[in-house]
């Protein structure tokens, strides 16, 4: 597209897609082909069907122009998600943008783990025979701490409907976030949003607590990518200079958080489950952890059971 087209009464949108598509490749984006998709898409208000199936009208002068502001967004480095402001998560959609960290596909892995726990059937396959069960729990209690935009928490609660959940954040902008999320999928009546830090916002002990920190070592930060380096919240990446400094002030208050039979699930980097176990044996003596990978074959999952309760203070 060139300066005067506008000035054009429509482009065709194959044309526009060609024209997305060079602009992010020849700003070193590599997922040009796949971003100018998504962008055309947003700005068309149309599905990958219909575009793949030439089912959209031409774009309007106005169509053109709102695709040129996108994709300069892109170029400078804006994720995606930010852009559309939206992220799909355990099959949800989500509102996203700069105030809140964008959801991943690996850390669906820590919402399936905790249904699988709760779950009703139990000759469900995916669980491991020896793992601890809280099937039996007819209105489960569960704490999401640094909730951010609400992905787990709101996807626990729609999937789990007999269930509580707390979701925590030390950020109010981010709690707006989950917020409206949890609206969007019904799920506000049982979401209880909690601002304040770690475990100390609970009201009471819980069922289970997951949790997703900060756990990128800060001297890693710099070698990130430049959509996650320059655009995503900086307190829900850094863990510190070892990248543990989260853990271990969950590891703190986690006994007097949980109730008897009470299970935490964490999130961890691929390279950390030696070390948390060694954190987890000097914080939470007698404590069992059983780490999961993902579908990559990256230790993903931290479980820690058996953690004797100490009761929480009035």
């Amino acid at each position: 597209m060139s300066a005067s087209d506008d000035n054009r009464t429509s482009l065709d949108p194959r044309e526009a897609l060609r024209w997305a598509s060079h602009q992010l490749e020849t700003s070193g984006i590599d997922s040009h082909a796949r971003d100018g998709r998504i962008l055309l898409r947003h700005v068309l208000d149309c599905t990958e069907e219909q575009l793949a199936g030439g089912n959209v009208a031409p774009l309007l002068p106005a169509q053109v122009a709102a695709l040129r502001g996108l994709i300069k967004r892109r170029r400078q480095g804006e994720p995606i998600a930010y852009i559309v402001g939206k992220k799909e998560f355990m099959a949800l959609e989500f509102a996203v943008d700069r105030r809140v960290l964008i959801p991943r596909p690996e850390t669906e892995l820590l919402v399936e783990k905790a249904l699988d726990l709760f779950a009703c059937d139990g000759e469900d396959d995916r669980v491991p025979q020896e793992s601890p069960r809280l099937n039996e729990v007819s209105r489960p209690l569960i704490a999401d701490i640094g909730t951010g935009s609400g992905a787990i928490a709101v996807s626990i609660a729609k999937y789990l409907p007999h269930a509580i959940v707390y979701a925590t954040d030390i950020a109010s902008e981010a709690l707006a976030v989950a917020r409206k999320n949890a609206a969007a999928h019904g799920v506000a009546e049982r979401l209880v949003l909690l601002q304040g830090s770690y475990l100390q916002a609970l009201p009471q002990a819980v069922h289970m607590v997951v949790c997703n920190p900060p756990y990128i070592p800060q001297g890693e930060i710099p070698g990130l990518d430049r959509d996650v380096r320059e655009f995503e919240p900086r307190i829900a990446l850094t863990g510190g200079s070892d990248g543990l400094d989260a853990y271990r002030r969950l590891f703190a208050e986690l006994p007097a958080s949980l109730l008897p039979g009470g299970i935490g699930l964490f999130e961890i980097g691929f390279d950390m489950a030696a070390p948390l176990r060694k954190l987890a044996a000097r914080r939470l003596p007698g404590a069992h952890c059983e780490v999961f990978q993902d579908l990559a074959g990256f230790d993903r999952i931290l479980q820690v059971s058996q953690v004797a309760p100490t009761g929480r203070s009035e």
